[in-house]
């Protein structure tokens, strides 16, 4: 029997902080801080965040879901100020750096801060490091700069300094076990073992994207094998 996966996606998209995954519960409370205000920020030293850790642990997600986090925060909206880059390998930066000053100059008003989010920021240039510091040092009261990266090495030291870094390597696969349960109750599915559950995000190489896909999988083998059993329809979020 086919399994519905409509609502899949949108039911266990992350929305708030505890549904990403963390290598540190301090990096789980100081996001929290920060988002509550609790934590200034940005503050007279730092103002950037760098998200480092591989392919698919969600750091672009949780870097595009902040800024809306801190405003609803702040003030129950959303962000209305909040550009996004995807950075290509060896960017010289100039263009990057016009467009930005071209928004600043252009969109004046906004809520608690300015967000400027650069996916893979690693792949700038030496010298275009150099230009994104002195960035951040000219717009530092109004602005938050969210970083992602695989290669923490690759970060201007200066850039780094300017910023709280949250790592996303070392995630063991048990701390998958309460999203895949969730999964499995949802879809009435009581078979599978943590040690199942924690192959699987060993196989999928800790890719949320690809557990989950690989948990519909298990999913579907289920209801398959037991033909007579109707899987449940999940509701919309």
């Amino acid at each position: 029997m086919l399994v519905n996966f409509q609502n899949f996606d949108a039911t266990y998209k992350p929305r708030v902080v505890s549904d990403f995954l963390f290598e540190k519960d301090a990096d789980r409370d100081l996001l929290n801080n920060i988002i509550t205000g609790a934590l200034p920020f940005p503050s007279s030293n730092k103002y950037g965040l760098i998200f480092e850790g591989h392919v698919g642990i969600g750091k672009s997600t949780l870097a595009r879901a902040l800024p809306d986090m801190m405003e609803t925060a702040f003030n129950g909206g959303t962000a209305n100020w909040c550009n996004v880059y995807n950075i290509k390998s060896g960017m010289n930066g100039a263009p990057l750096f016009e467009d930005i000053e071209q928004k600043f100059e252009r969109h004046h008003a906004f809520n608690r801060c300015r967000y400027i989010i650069l996916n893979e920021v690693d792949r700038l240039t030496k010298g275009s490091m150099g230009d994104l510091k002195s960035l951040m040092d000219t717009v530092a009261k109004s602005t938050v700069f969210i970083m992602t990266t695989n290669n923490i090495q690759a970060i201007n030291v200066a850039v780094a300094s300017r910023s709280y870094q949250i790592s996303f390597n070392k995630i063991l696969p048990s701390a998958y076990l309460p999203l895949l349960k969730r999964v499995m109750s949802d879809y009435q599915v009581d078979i599978y073992t943590d040690q199942d559950l924690e192959r699987l995000v060993r196989v999928k190489q800790g890719d949320v994207r690809n557990v989950l896909s690989g948990a519909q999988q298990m999913i579907e083998a289920f209801y398959e094998a037991r033909p007579l059993l109707t899987p449940p329809v999940l509701p919309a979020p």
